[in-house]
């Protein structure tokens, strides 16, 4: 979860409802304050949930209020709970591009999604004049009051995706050369001015892995070793049960045995290598500066 910012965001639940929107809003936070009941009244956790109308917005309510916090933000109010959070808590805005934003003139001093909104109206205000398709000579077209409501609809829309696409634009000028600059572009412009985001929710996939890990006291002999993964084996057998029972019948092709030495060392370490034959001239010796803390498969 994200952090979150603004007091427009409602602790609890939500507003009466307004519209279908709304009416959908309402109905995701009745079922999020049930599903936080049974996960308590089950398991004893607590939980923190955000409820909004993109994934975006959701995850950064989901920040508020931990541990046990039910955030609702309505859509009006979505692009004032935005603006005073930093850029960094947007999808994508990780420390290249932040970097890339710092370091170039235009963007250096943008630091909330509020600055970061101004700069790009400005530019797609100042590109709009140019082009002649300022909002005023838009909305001087168009003569009569016999125009339904869908032509209206579908003006609006043609005119946030040219904005939307006029500020993508600009802000791939700053990210040039970055890799995905162009998602992560467009998806800076659509949080920033329009508080959206076009990112799906996708349920829960089977997972790529499974591991065990734990700390026990320092062993010096293979023997013991051979004892804590008598002790992490069973775990892990146990948990791809439960991975056969939820996604199916999977078959582990790699099984992975790590152990840390004393001094933060690994086996991977550079400064930490040694040799199948050092191991065991330790064991014989009676050494005891090894470590076991897990198995991961």
């Amino acid at each position: 979860a994200g952090a979150g910012g603004g007091a427009a965001a409602r602790r609890g639940g939500a507003r009466p409802p307004a519209d279908a929107d709304e009416t959908l809003l309402a109905a995701g936070t009745r079922v999020a304050s049930r599903i936080k009941a049974a996960l308590k009244r089950n398991t004893g956790f607590t939980t923190s949930v955000g409820v909004a109308h993109n994934r975006l917005l959701a995850k950064l309510c989901g920040g508020l209020d931990k541990p046990d916090g039910l955030t609702c933000l309505p859509g009006s109010e979505a692009k004032g709970f935005l603006a005073p959070l930093p850029l960094r808590s947007l999808d994508g805005i990780g420390s290249r591009f932040s970097k890339r934003l710092a370091a170039s003139t235009d963007t250096a001093s943008l630091s909330t999604v509020k600055d970061m909104r101004l700069y790009l109206s400005t530019h797609i205000a100042l590109t709009e004049s140019l082009d002649g398709f300022s909002s005023a000579g838009g909305q001087s077209k168009g003569k009569g009051k016999g125009k339904s409501s869908s032509s209206s609809k579908s003006r609006a829309l043609s005119k946030t995706e040219r904005e939307l696409n006029s500020a993508t634009q600009v802000l791939l000028g700053v990210f040039e050369g970055l890799p995905k600059s162009d998602v992560t572009a467009r998806m800076l412009a659509n949080a920033a001015l329009f508080a959206r985001c076009e990112r799906p929710v996708v349920p829960s996939e089977a997972p790529k892995s499974l591991s065990r890990e734990d700390s026990f006291r320092p062993v010096s002999t293979q023997a013991a070793l051979s004892q804590v993964l008598q002790v992490l084996g069973p775990d892990l057998a146990r948990a791809l049960a439960r991975d056969d029972a939820v996604w199916g019948p999977r078959r582990a092709r790699k099984l992975k045995v790590e152990w840390r030495f004393f001094g933060g060392r690994t086996w991977n370490n550079p400064q930490g290598q040694q040799s199948a034959d050092m191991m065991r001239e330790r064991d014989a010796d009676g050494g005891a500066d090894k470590t076991a803390s897990g198995a991961a498969g």
